[in-house]
């Protein structure tokens, strides 16, 4: 079958209008299948990484995304198109969430009480970070701690006047517990010559007596440099 020339033509005329409308629906980000939506505006005093096009979630559901966001004197509005058939608690508090800690940011919604419900261009004033935005802000503080903490440590030890520091504190430990070795082998000498001289005189006279009692002190003196050692 041979197309005549006016079918090639509409032919060519239809593609290019079904090529028209769908580059009109993509640069104008229209959707003709979506669900009828509302717009909300939350005033955050900082939104950390948040993007256009990112999820709002209710309850950690999916209902919506973020539109546009504005910097203004007082902190950020955010801009987002929900569900239109989703009942948001007039009372309910929107966060900014993380999917982990290298996630996308979204923002949570957390239902509140009232049996008022937001409408369209109705505006919510955003509160800080959820609780897992938190723990990533504290875990980031304490590893950027740690990681100062070892830098300090590091430079300390590298020192090189901290180095010959503990050397010689090290060397001045050794040579005193050398010193008190050698003093309790010295006093055990005396001990013994002690010992042996009182063997000379009589056990039930003074000398004999006195001469214990020496003993007996040299001996504790003894144990209390062995213990210092």
């Amino acid at each position: 079958m041979k197309w005549t020339t006016e079918a090639k033509v509409g032919a060519f005329t239809i593609i290019g209008i079904a090529l028209f409308i769908a580059g009109i629906l993509f640069v104008g980000r229209i959707d003709i299948w979506a669900k009828p939506q509302m717009t909300i505006t939350g005033d955050f005093a900082q939104v950390n990484g948040l993007k256009n096009g990112n999820q709002v979630k209710y309850s950690g559901v999916a209902i919506g995304n973020v539109s546009d966001i504005e910097i203004t004197p007082h902190g950020v509005v955010v801009k987002m198109k929900l569900d239109e058939k989703t009942q948001i608690p007039s009372d309910s508090i929107f966060t900014l969430g993380s999917d982990g800690f290298l996630g996308d940011k979204f923002i949570q919604i957390s239902p509140g009480h009232s049996t008022v419900y937001l409408q369209d261009g109705d505006s919510v004033k955003g509160e800080g970070a959820d609780a897992m935005e938190k723990a990533m802000q504290s875990a980031q503080k304490l590893m950027d701690g740690t990681e100062k903490m070892l830098q300090s440590i590091n430079n300390i030890i590298g020192d090189p006047a901290t180095q010959n520091a503990l050397k010689h504190s090290l060397q001045s430990t050794a040579t005193m517990a050398d010193n008190a070795v050698a003093i309790t082998q010295n006093m055990a000498d005396v001990t013994a010559q002690l010992n042996q001289a009182a063997q000379q005189f009589n056990a039930d006279g003074n000398a004999g007596n006195d001469m214990r009692a020496i003993l007996t002190n040299l001996k504790q003196t003894t144990d209390r440099v062995d213990n210092m050692a």
